[in-house]
């Protein structure tokens, strides 16, 4: 079946093959493009774009194909597609016309901005382990197509250890097919622990760790609930996994958690348990590196910061890596659903953040040795439209396979 969307004036129609919820997102947006746009409109009338997805291609790739009447993009996936939108646009305005017979291929990540530079390592992994932290928000309308997109970004960027923070029940069961955790799985991912969690205010595990089975084996995982904890407030509680790389038989120890904000007695409290955890967790595995990462409702210049890095001794990603690759704050205004389009999308877009000093979400090396090649922050139009938070990235290599 072919949907279409008319520009009835100029007598376009945007066009996509196939019933994909990624496809209608960008041919809404190429469409709103047009709209917008007279120079667009203008080189696009009487014409017919057409939107398709082709597996076949590399991955981040695009074509886009011209025989006068009808334009083709595709790509291979959804950043290829939004790449092949943002050339065929940008070529536009520099006078082609997409006449008849022109045929040109390239990569998203040639197209990139300052804010989506971390996005040209979605495809391209630079160490033995990629650590993903990610607030998927919960509480937030279209959760089930906010779910679609967290899942393909995961995809794109396959990391081998994830850990979500605010994954309650409405991102799972509530969601039904779109269940967040049912789209993972498909993707290879499961989860460390038991989901449910006795005796916290969603009865759930709101910050999991997963881990992918292609990869990674799980040695042991185990949920802590907090002691200290806000009254009549969410139930703070931090998940801890031990893991090895299947390819290496290196292992490494991941601890996710999401700590309070709204007391930062309580929030410093939390950060002192976790220094036990880990003292506890280092002194089993003394030569196993530890990674501590989340969203811990504190900035750079706070108490809690520095107790985790001066005290504890935990050292933030950022400034071990060799590429720093996005220098942006790791939250942003909450999506939008946009009744007019049907679609979730940004309500805002990503802030400057040099030296991380604002954001809250961070991943440290807790104990032990790791090279850190890349940290990133993965901005792209489908993090703005899925949370009010950016998924964070480390790529580390590490070399205890002796153990």
């Amino acid at each position: 079946m072919i949907y279409t969307l008319e520009l009835e004036a100029e007598q376009i129609k945007v066009s996509y093959g196939e019933n994909d919820y990624l496809l209608k997102r960008e041919a809404i947006k190429l469409a709103t493009l047009l709209e917008r746009e007279q120079t667009l409109r203008k080189a696009c009338e009487k014409r017919r774009i057409v939107l398709a997805f082709n597996r076949s291609y590399s991955p981040g790739s695009f074509r886009i194909v011209s025989d006068g009447d009808v334009i083709c993009l595709s790509a291979a996936d959804y950043l290829g597609l939004d790449g092949a939108v943002e050339e065929f646009c940008r070529k536009i305005k520099q006078g082609n016309v997409w006449k008849g017979g022109d045929d040109y291929c390239g990569h998203y990540s040639d197209l990139l901005n300052d804010f989506g530079t971390s996005s040209a390592y979605a495809y391209r992994h630079c160490g033995n382990v990629r650590l993903m932290s990610y607030n998927v928000l919960w509480g937030h309308p279209n959760v089930c197509e906010r779910n679609i997109l967290q899942a393909n970004v995961v995809q794109a960027y396959r990391p081998d250890i994830l850990g979500l923070q605010e994954c309650a029940d409405n991102n799972r069961i509530y969601a039904g097919d779109q269940n967040i955790m049912i789209l993972l799985e498909k993707l290879g991912y499961r989860e460390s622990t038991d989901s449910k969690v006795a005796g916290t205010y969603r009865r759930r595990n709101v910050s999991p760790i997963l881990y992918h089975i292609a990869t990674t084996e799980l040695i042991d995982s185990k949920v802590v609930i907090f002691r200290n904890q806000q009254e009549n407030g969410e139930t703070r509680l931090l998940t801890w996994a031990k893991l090895k790389e299947k390819k290496t038989g290196c292992r490494y120890i991941v601890l996710n958690t999401q700590l309070e904000g709204g007391n930062v007695v309580v929030g410093l409290g939390q950060v002192q348990e976790i220094e036990e955890l880990i003292h506890t967790l280092h002194c089993d595995e003394p030569d196993v590196p530890m990674f501590l990462m989340g969203d811990f409702n504190f900035i750079k210049t706070s108490k809690s910061y520095k107790y985790l890095t001066e005290t504890v001794g935990c050292v933030y990603v950022k400034d071990l890596a060799t590429v720093y690759a996005a220098q942006t704050k790791s939250y942003h205004p909450y999506p939008k659903f946009r009744t007019e389009l049907g679609l979730m999308q940004p309500d805002g877009g990503a802030e400057t953040d040099t030296d991380a000093i604002q954001s809250f979400d961070r991943i440290f090396l807790a104990k032990g040795h790791a090279e850190v090649s890349v940290f990133g922050v993965a901005v792209d139009e489908c993090t703005l439209s899925a949370s009010d938070h950016f998924p964070l990235f480390a790529d580390v290599t590490i070399s205890n396979c002796n153990l």
